[in-house]
């Protein structure tokens, strides 16, 4: 594999670390999925929780950084329990 998952925050938050590490993983176990990476901007939100995430998408790397950083393409709101419990199918 050779995309890479980042983090921009010295100490990423726990949705940074729970998505950051299931695209590294699945990245790891599938490498042709790779090729699926373009360029996006997408904003993660447990409104419960008070916390957030964007993911800055290019080919071949993904960063992970806290809050909703600028104006992503795709805003996703829900809450902690329903992230965790999607996370985990």
């Amino acid at each position: 594999m050779t995309a890479r998952v980042e983090y921009a925050d010295q100490e990423p938050n726990g949705i940074a670390r729970l998505i950051g590490g299931l695209i590294e993983r699945n990245l790891q176990d599938h490498p042709e999925r790779e090729r699926l990476l373009r360029p996006a901007a997408v904003g993660i939100v447990a409104d419960d929780a008070g916390v957030g995430i964007t993911l800055r998408i290019t080919p071949g790397r993904v960063v992970v950084a806290n809050g909703v950083v600028g104006h992503p393409a795709v805003l996703i709101r829900t809450d902690s329990i329903t992230l965790t419990e999607l996370a985990s199918a």
